[in-house]
């Protein structure tokens, strides 16, 4: 008696927790990760996506002048109308491609014919594209910083446009790009994490933090 009295206590003590306390034990972890995300903030694989997007397009629109001949640029800006942002006023890092055209005003304007950049679309590729809020980036060249401006707007009329567009990266139809170091670090804690890299020659390159 005594035997089976110790085995039915134990078997008692060993059933588990009942389905309330599961939940709640699920929901305290739930919270936890949520808690864990909000302060990573964007997980490498996103910034390494979206480092490895710019580096991609960017050899291909460089492919692109070279094909047609034609000078293509990268507008490199901050905003705070990136359409992920739903009404907030977050300000998020973006970039646009800009295009050489030779613009000649109508018959009654003053302004005379010039070369302009304005933002086109290449083919099969976003006029605009933006970055993660939880995305900082820097540009360097000539192992120079150079600051990051607020987007420029554009005029419907190029006689308009008062603050005039340029592009921070070249791409010229003989091969040659501007050469430019594009750091993305992580906006809560500074941390670098990947670098876009271009020479002289064209190559533009994605490397890793770690191998650097």
């Amino acid at each position: 008696m005594k035997v089976a009295a110790i085995i039915k206590s134990t078997h008692l003590n060993q059933q588990g927790f009942s389905l309330i306390e599961l939940l709640v034990v699920l929901l305290i972890i739930g919270f936890g990760i949520g808690m864990v995300a909000v302060n990573v903030g964007l997980g490498d694989d996103d910034a390494r996506s979206q480092a490895k997007q710019f580096a991609n397009l960017s050899a291909m629109v460089a492919d692109e002048a070279v094909i047609n001949q034609q000078p293509w640029g990268i507008d490199i800006f901050r905003t705070n109308d990136a359409p992920a942002n739903n009404g907030s006023n977050d300000e998020v890092f973006a970039y646009r491609w800009l295009q050489r055209v030779y613009w000649t005003p109508s018959e009654e304007s003053n302004e005379q014919p010039r070369w302009l950049w304005l933002p086109v679309a290449p083919k099969e590729i976003e006029a605009e594209l933006f970055f993660s809020s939880q995305l900082t980036l820097r540009l360097e060249m000539e192992s120079i910083e150079l600051e990051i401006g607020q987007k420029v707007p554009v005029e419907k009329k190029p006689e308009n446009q008062k603050i005039e567009i340029k592009p921070d990266i070249y791409f010229w139809g003989n091969g040659e790009i501007t050469p430019f170091k594009v750091q993305f670090y992580s906006r809560n804690n500074e941390q670098l994490l990947h670098t876009v890299s271009g020479d002289l020659l064209g190559r533009i390159a994605l490397d890793l933090a770690d191998d650097e």
